[in-house]
Order: structure tokens, then C-alpha cells, then sequence
């Protein structure tokens, strides 16, 4: 599977990072990059989700503003 393609599966694509850095075969500093390349990627998933909620919450106030201001002016 390449490696592009795992990253879209969370379990898998921790289960492979975790066997990768149990590998003997592995350079020490090959396995510590695989971890950073990991560590890295779910930085990246908590900053999107941390806009996301952001994005909602600006767009849910404006929407409370629109509705107000639509009640002060007559709205039903």
C-alpha cells in the first residue's frame, strides 16, 4: 500500500509506524524520522480540526447576528 494511500487509514497507518519502530533492521535514525514524519501528521489532523471548529463557531455566531438583526426588523 503506498504510503500516501495508509495515511487516510488512522489505525494502520499507527499499527505500521509502531512495527517500523521495533524493526532491527531499521537505522535508529530512519525509525526516529518515520516517528517524526508521524508525529507530524497528527499535528497536522488536530490543526484542521481546530480550524474546523473555529470556521463553525464564526459561521454559527454570524448566523445568530443575521437572525437577530432580521427579528429587529420585522422578521417573524
Amino acid at each position: 500500500m503506498h504510503r500516501r494511500r495508509i495515511r487516510s487509514y488512522a489505525t494502520e497507518y499507527r499499527c505500521a509506524v509502531e512495527e517500523l519502530a521495533q524493526c532491527d533492521w531499521l537505522p535508529e535514525e530512519r525509525k526516529a524520522a518515520i516517528q517524526r514524519s508521524y508525529q507530524a501528521h497528527l499535528e497536522g489532523i488536530q490543526t484542521r480540526e481546530q480550524e474546523a471548529i473555529e470556521r463553525d463557531r464564526k459561521t454559527r455566531l454570524a448566523d445568530e447576528e443575521a437572525l437577530k438583526a432580521w427579528l429587529e426588523a420585522g422578521g417573524l
